[in-house]
């Protein structure tokens, strides 16, 4: 039987007002390369994260440091 309470108001909102892929791809089938590639926008070739447990090199500036650098 379902909630019948909106316990989780936000996740509703950004079902219903977010955008829905029926079809994604992935730059590689590996959990590192692909944040890596999500968190920069770069190809893989680009910022060599090619395997689990190399680090993003620092001559590459990620989204998140993006945003710390404005403020959020």
């Amino acid at each position: 039987m379902a909630n019948r309470r909106d316990t989780t108001p936000g996740l509703r909102r950004f079902y219903e007002q977010g955008a829905r892929f029926n079809l994604a791809y992935a730059p590689m089938a590996i959990t590192a390369t692909t944040h890596a590639t999500i968190f920069t926008g770069l190809y893989p070739i680009t910022h060599g994260v090619i395997d689990n447990g190399i680090p993003i090199p620092e001559q590459y500036l990620t989204l998140a440091e993006m945003f710390c650098e404005h403020g959020y």
